[in-house]
């Protein structure tokens, strides 16, 4: 399945500010991949974004974009409380400074897979394919005979009669 339709086909980005921590203790943003249609609306997004005079518009478009694939975060903690913050994709703005959005913005751009996303997205369906395809004989070995098909013909009520009655074999 293409990587943008799957749901499970996500990645982490850990800003470099906390790289040093242990890596349970890592706050850590979840993406999905986009598709190439929503890129396509990322970059007029962020030609408009270009094109604006306004700063406010140009942090407010930076998160749009980043709240597009977003589907997560974790380890995020309230320094008040220390409790965990749960993944609200409208509350983006209040755990970023502008460097942190606008380096979360350029490493989702310029995402490429990390050796762990890589293992993750090559490792086998979780699902049972045993009975999804059957194996073919080498066509070298497969032997076959010639079918005479005779015209469909249709019963009173439009049904083929071929569907109760097969067609002569070969003659």
């Amino acid at each position: 399945m293409p990587i943008a339709l799957s749901p499970d086909e996500t990645f982490r980005i850990v800003l470099k500010s906390d790289q040093g921590k242990p890596p349970a203790q890592q706050p850590f943003f979840e993406f999905r991949c986009l598709s190439c249609r929503e890129w396509k609306e990322v970059v007029r997004a962020i030609t408009a974004m270009l094109g604006s005079d306004s700063g406010e518009e140009a942090i407010d478009k930076t998160l749009d974009i980043l709240r597009k694939g977003l589907v997560g975060w974790g380890n995020m903690k309230d320094p008040a409380t220390g409790e965990a913050i749960p993944y609200e994709p409208a509350n983006l703005d209040t755990l970023l400074i502008l460097d942190e959005a606008q380096e979360l913005f350029v490493r989702f751009r310029d995402h490429s897979p990390s050796e762990e996303d890589k293992k993750k997205f090559d490792s086998p369906s979780p699902s049972n394919t045993d009975t999804s395809a059957r194996v073919v004989p080498d066509r070298r070995s497969a032997r076959t005979s010639p079918t005479k098909f005779a015209p469909l013909r249709t019963t009173a009520g439009n049904v083929p009669a071929e569907a109760a009655t097969p067609a002569a074999g070969p003659g």
